[in-house]
């Protein structure tokens, strides 16, 4: 069960941080339109690297009892 913690407090991280990093690299770094685009990509790579990897592993060993 700790798993699942540990995943959902990983995603819920980024979804709190990921939408207000495009401003703070505005004001604070002067970043062009690319460099704020860079790491919205990374983690939508991630994102679905983890997809196509994770559910070939679960389709594998099954589903997680209830």
């Amino acid at each position: 069960m700790s798993g699942i913690g540990a995943f959902f407090f990983a995603i819920f991280a980024i979804a709190i941080g990921e939408p207000g990093l495009p401003f703070w690299m505005m004001e604070k770094m002067n970043a062009t339109p690319i460099e704020i685009g860079l790491p919205l990509f990374a983690t939508g790579f991630g994102y679905l690297l983890g997809i196509i990897l994770f559910s070939n592993y679960g389709h594998h060993f099954g589903r997680f009892p209830v």
